[in-house]
């Protein structure tokens, strides 16, 4: 597995979205996601919230669990304090 770094800029050269490109083998994988704010929020245009995607290879699905189904998170972005 490799990486690259991607990122989109204005034609400024304002940095507006930067992050990661994975290059992953194909097949089944259990994907899991986690939302993270920082704590100190800092002032634009610093990144207060960030995810971290686990992938784990599997040879067949047993099932998934949703948690949208679940009032406990949200995945709305614009509504986190």
């Amino acid at each position: 597995m490799g990486n690259n770094e991607v990122s989109y800029q204005t034609l400024d050269g304002i940095t507006l979205n930067s992050g990661f490109g994975y290059n992953v083998s194909s097949g089944k994988y259990s994907v899991s996601i986690k939302g993270y704010a920082r704590k100190n929020k800092l002032d634009y245009p610093n990144a207060n919230y960030g995810f971290l995607f686990s992938l784990v290879k599997v040879n067949e699905f047993e099932g998934f669990n949703d948690p949208r189904e679940d009032e406990r998170y949200n995945f709305n972005v614009a509504d986190m304090d």
